[in-house]
């Protein structure tokens, strides 16, 4: 099942390009002020993916949090960002008329690594990576900011919905996810 987790992650990711967002106000965040080393507090994705035929889709809901955390991320002027650390990932999944099924993975290679932007008060994360696998990459996920105070509190979040034909071996995906992230200095 922390494939399917990694499967739904990668998914989400990869489709910001066709996501809706979440009306919030933003609170002005800038490439300037997230400069700085954040600490880690709440990392979470719950949501459901759904594969089928023709319209026809079978669910699975997942619940993924982040426990033990010690993961700090650190946003340098040069618009890199970088992270360390550990967490515990707690993914909860059920199938349609099935049991839930609970995993639990130590991740040790913090939350990834990569490049960042901010637009429009927006942070935009390429290279987040949720796994062990150092060679897993992921697309740029752009986060609303739904809190920031300047070197003390910075919350993100991210609402994913689409619904789209793979290509290669043309069964439909369907995904509704919500990913967030809050963070402290």
């Amino acid at each position: 099942m922390k494939h399917l987790f990694f499967l739904v992650l990668a998914i989400s990711l990869s489709v910001t390009a066709c996501k809706k967002d979440k009306d919030t106000d933003s609170i002005q965040l800038t490439s300037e002020n997230v400069q700085g080393t954040w600490n880690l507090n709440t990392g979470s994705l719950n949501g459901k993916i759904g594969f089928g035929i023709q319209g026809q889709f079978a669910y699975t809901d997942i619940d993924a949090n982040l426990s033990n955390i010690a993961v700090t991320a650190t946003f340098n002027a040069d618009g890199t960002w970088t992270s360390m650390g550990t967490a515990t990932a707690t993914i909860v999944t059920k199938e349609q008329g099935e049991a839930s099924e609970t995993e639990t993975e130590q991740l040790t290679n913090g939350i990834g690594s990569g490049t960042y932007t901010v637009t429009n008060g927006k942070l935009t994360l390429n290279g987040l990576n949720l796994s062990n696998d150092p060679f897993e990459e992921e697309d740029p996920i752009t986060f609303d900011v739904t809190s920031f105070t300047p070197d003390a509190k910075l919350d993100l979040f991210n609402y994913t919905k689409t619904q789209e034909t793979d290509p290669v071996f043309g069964f439909d995906v369907s995904q509704e996810i919500t990913t967030i992230f809050k963070f402290n200095q």
